[in-house]
């Protein structure tokens, strides 16, 4: 008889929250450097103070969105294999986005799946656009913005970095990519300032 194995659980994507503390830190801490740096621009888990890890999981949702990419690992257990953000800007018309996955979560589409969820709670905040620097150095991550629609341009903060813009206009761009279309892509991380 053939062996035939599962498929990858799907990961549950949705806000984060206090509990979610101690998951995120084995999450970031499990993260390889390379994904470190793409994500925070250091090749390790920035100092945080408790007051900015407590932020982390508890944002001032005026102004900020987090969602967590969470997978169950054993009955009434979760880990988190992935983490979006967005921050809106003094406009309220734009926001800049920053994403990371687990290494071992990379190529299986997840990543699309963030994005939806980002463009989703863009939509309710009726922005215009959202972008994202990324270093010039981060091929994959560019890629898998570009395969995504959006547009790379200059940064105005940062000439290092490039910046990713999706104009929410037309968040079907995203909505009907398909998860296999975008499973060859890894989305490593993108670089929050």
């Amino acid at each position: 008889m053939a062996n035939r194995s599962r498929p990858p659980p799907t990961p549950h994507i949705r806000q984060v929250q206090s509990a979610d503390l101690e998951p995120l830190k084995v999450f970031l801490g499990e993260l390889s450097p390379g994904s470190l740096y793409f994500r925070f621009g250091r090749p390790h888990v920035p100092l945080w103070s408790d007051q900015q890890w407590s932020e982390l999981c508890q944002p001032d949702t005026t102004h900020t969105i987090g969602l967590v990419a969470t997978e169950v690992v054993a009955p009434g257990r979760y880990a988190v294999v992935g983490m979006a953000r967005l921050i809106t800007d003094a406009s309220r018309q734009n926001a800049e986005f920053s994403m990371v996955l687990a290494d071992r979560k990379q190529h299986l589409g997840i990543g699309t799946q963030i994005m939806h969820a980002l463009v989703v709670q863009a939509q309710r905040r009726a922005l215009t656009t959202i972008y994202g620097d990324v270093l010039p150095t981060n091929h994959a991550m560019i890629r898998f913005c570009e395969g995504l629609g959006m547009e790379i341009v200059d940064c105005p903060d940062d000439a290092r970095v490039h910046r990713m813009v999706f104009h929410i206009q037309s968040p079907s761009r995203i909505v009907n990519r398909t998860i296999a279309a975008q499973a060859s892509n890894p989305c490593t991380g993108m670089r929050a300032s």
